[in-house]
């Protein structure tokens, strides 16, 4: 129990940090709660064929060794997400793609980062 209530904090923290960021992320990301940010973030953003979406990083247990859940909503067409808008964090030539990003002392940035390269923050 005490593991989760760890991958709990160090997720909040990093959302925090993600959100409080100088720069776009400020204007991209948003608490769901200012009270409680390990509840996750959310973003509004444009996919390819002009439509508004909304991603949402939630917590995942085992949080930084397992990747965040993300989701779209309405649900894109990508390769990366299922058919409910939910990231699969695919493996990119035999490397578990959230693998990488791991390592990084605050891996949400990195995800943040590649997310809004692939969408456009409005």
């Amino acid at each position: 129990m005490e593991a989760y209530f760890i991958s709990k904090r160090v997720f909040a923290e990093h959302v925090y940090d993600l959100c409080n960021r100088p720069g776009y992320y400020q204007s991209t990301w948003q608490l769901f709660s200012k009270e409680e940010p390990g509840k996750g973030i959310h973003g509004h953003f444009m996919d390819r064929s002009g439509r508004v979406i909304v991603i949402r990083i939630l917590f995942n247990e085992g949080y930084p060794e397992n990747p965040p859940i993300v989701m779209t909503t309405p649900p894109i067409r990508d390769v990366c997400f299922d058919n409910q808008g939910v990231l699969q964090f695919a493996s990119r030539k035999g490397l578990f793609v959230w693998k990488k990003y791991k390592r990084y002392s605050n891996p949400l940035v990195y995800l943040a980062d590649e997310l809004a390269n692939k969408y456009n923050a409005i």
